[in-house]
């Protein structure tokens, strides 16, 4: 899946990769734009996917957090590698998952709190909250929907430990493989944070270069020694 880079005042809503937001409601798209504008950083990077296109469909899509899905698909991608059939498995107890998220499925979270807000919250509120919101946002849905759609019987958490926690869900997922808990186990993390609110948080932070709003190819470079 490759990343691409976007100045974010200067995108317009149909810009935008298909599904970059998977929310429920259409006018999310439209102060996610106006969010961005004015900020110290106008650089994100962004997956360019297409749930359809990448074999998900259904239920798949529209209840699962954009992070979910990349976690689905990853598992997918991950499984074919391997050349390994879950159906043929004698076991499926001794087949776990540990995917882990940082923060989960951010986008439901602050697209229903602004659907509750708007509607002026109380029973109003309730009618435009999304049934699925609590499912879809938990950092452990991941290791759940790769669990159900493969059969996966044994060890299943979701490690939340920030930037650490893909490597930290494979160092889990060793030791259950290491302590003979089981034979199987798909291990790592998925994140979809590029939000307004998260956008924002890290702005605060500071966290992030903004000196290279009109250099993007310069923006991300870890382990350049004249970053």
């Amino acid at each position: 899946m490759p990343i691409k880079l976007y100045v974010m005042e200067k995108v317009e809503s149909d810009d935008f990769p298909h599904g970059l937001m998977n929310s429920p409601r259409r006018y999310f798209y439209q102060w996610y734009i106006i969010a961005f504008t004015n900020l110290p950083l106008q650089l994100g990077g962004v997956v360019d996917f297409d749930p359809k296109a990448n074999g998900l469909k259904g239920k798949s899509i529209s209840r699962n957090g954009r992070y979910a899905q990349f976690a689905l698909v990853a598992a997918k991608q991950a499984l074919d590698d391997a050349k390994l059939d879950p159906k043929t498995l004698a076991d499926p107890s001794r087949f776990g998952v540990i995917v882990g998220s940082g923060i989960g499925g951010i986008e439901w979270f602050e697209d229903n709190c602004n659907a509750f807000t708007k509607a002026g919250g109380g029973y109003s509120g309730l009618k435009v909250v999304d049934p699925f919101l609590i499912p879809a946002l938990i950092s452990n849905l991941a290791s759940g929907v790769i669990a159900i759609e493969h059969g996966a019987k044994g060890p299943n958490y979701g490690v939340v430990t920030a930037c650490a926690t893909g490597s930290h869900s494979i160092g889990s997922a060793l030791k259950h493989l290491r302590d003979g808990e089981a034979d199987i186990m798909l291990a790592g993390g998925s994140e979809a944070s590029i939000t307004p609110l998260c956008f924002a948080g890290f702005c605060s932070l500071t966290a992030m270069v903004s000196k290279f709003n009109d250099s993007p190819q310069k923006a991300s470079r870890p382990f350049d020694k004249n970053r």
